[in-house]
């Protein structure tokens, strides 16, 4: 620990109970209780003095301008606010148009080729080359998102909305993984949706993905 009057960082138990000249302790300064910062005003305080809220420490000093400005839609010391159903969904339009292009255009691509095959006879190359197509569709969205969230934590359709994935302590995600987080989607498309629907119910606007992947969507 460090307090005004010390030289340098000490050991709090080779300190405490000990007084720097001229200055009065205050009653939370020698505390045996693990200290904890307030997430507000960035003083130390003991931890039965201070509350918790989604991850924030705030002191009792602090916790009425904390709240207040929940009240008023504001984010204090670090805590996070969830993007909701409705926004995500707008959010996934916006990425689902831009999309839309490339995917019509294979989806010409493999009509063509499949209109231009014998009925009687099967070209390998030409259905070598719809499988192909066939893959490219699913590798393009891939190369998307992971492309974005890895990098800015934001798809286009996100930057339009004003929202982003962050990790459950705000961090960024690695390429890795946003890799993982939209494969992990499929699995809540695949349970007829419901894993992107329980984003409405759940505390913290969680989908399946999410709560796989240890992810949170926030605005910004």
């Amino acid at each position: 620990m460090w307090r005004e009057g010390m030289q340098n960082w000490a050991p709090y138990g080779s300190v405490a109970g000990q007084t720097p000249a001229g200055s009065v302790p205050q009653p939370h300064e020698f505390s045996a209780s693990p200290m904890t910062v307030c997430s507000s005003c960035g003083r130390t305080f003991p931890s039965e003095e201070v509350i918790e809220y989604q991850g924030s420490y705030i002191c009792a000093e602090c916790k009425p301008i904390f709240f207040q400005q929940l009240k008023e839609g504001g984010l204090v010391g670090g805590a996070m606010e969830y993007a909701g159903f409705w926004i995500r969904v707008g959010a996934a339009i916006i990425d689902g148009i831009i999309l839309f292009v490339p995917n019509m255009i294979i989806s010409i691509l493999i009509q063509l080729l499949v209109t231009s095959m014998d009925s009687d006879t099967v070209n390998p190359v030409v259905g070598l080359l719809i499988a192909l197509l066939y893959l490219l569709s699913f590798a393009i969205p891939m190369a998307y998102e992971t492309y974005f969230i890895g990098k800015m934590g934001q798809t286009p359709g996100k930057m339009v909305c004003g929202i982003k994935v962050v990790r459950s302590d705000g961090d960024s995600l690695t390429y890795l993984r946003a890799f993982g987080r939209h494969w992990a989607k499929y699995l809540s498309y695949l349970i007829c949706y419901i894993g992107v629907i329980i984003v409405a119910f759940d505390d913290e606007k969680r989908g399946l993905h999410d709560h796989i992947c240890d992810t949170r969507v926030i605005r910004i």
